[in-house]
């Protein structure tokens, strides 16, 4: 999906936010360049993906990725549900992710559960809605949150990533980390998202 006008001032205005307002950001900000952030619709499609990528390296769960897309086709309900949760052990995804898969799955196929609307939805509320998926816990809706639907106020304490950037960044010891973070993410006002995109994208990069 192509950004909009409008997104693009409101990442832009972000950014500049960001810049005036935290130094290490500026820093950042300046070595990474242009947020490259934009909207995807396919929202089944990413809730799967982010459910196969759960606590796995990117690397990890890029293969077993790209496995689950050569043997299902096109990511849908109605093929998924064409194969069993051994079926999806075999290419490396977990008995447990295999029945979250096929449980969300079911729930979109028999209209128990629809994407429809939701972007009018604000971020607690979608949060709530997406954690009622099976197997979608806090992170990975916030994940869809960020990816799909280029939220900017969101703050992924529990990412991994994140942590590791800011630990790096803002010269804090894991063990302060929420703590800090807090306080520091004070800087980023309602353009969390973007500074929490910046931070990962310095950890590979600089």
């Amino acid at each position: 999906m192509i950004k909009t006008n409008m997104e693009d001032q409101n990442i832009k205005a972000g950014t500049l936010f960001l810049q005036n307002n935290d130094l290490v950001m500026k820093d950042i900000i300046t070595k990474v360049g242009i947020c490259q952030l934009t909207p995807s619709t396919t929202y089944f499609k990413n809730i799967i993906r982010s459910i196969i990528s759960q606590q796995l390296s990117v690397k990890a769960a890029g293969t077993i990725i790209k496995r689950f897309n050569d043997l299902v086709g096109e990511i849908n309900p109605e093929n998924i549900l064409k194969f069993t949760k051994s079926d999806f052990r075999e290419v490396g995804i977990s008995g447990q992710k295999a029945s979250y898969i096929l449980d969300i799955s079911n729930r979109i196929a028999d209209k128990s559960f629809s994407f429809d609307n939701i972007i009018e939805l604000q971020d607690e509320e979608l949060i709530e809605k997406i954690t009622s998926l099976k197997g979608v816990g806090n992170w990975t809706a916030q994940m869809f949150l960020i990816f799909s639907l280029n939220r900017l106020n969101i703050l992924p304490l529990d990412d991994v990533g994140f942590q590791r950037a800011v630990c790096k960044y803002y010269k804090i010891e894991k063990a302060d980390f929420p703590k800090k973070i807090l306080k520091i993410s004070k800087k980023w006002g309602n353009y969390k998202t973007l500074a929490v995109w910046y931070l990962w994208e310095a950890l590979d990069i600089l």
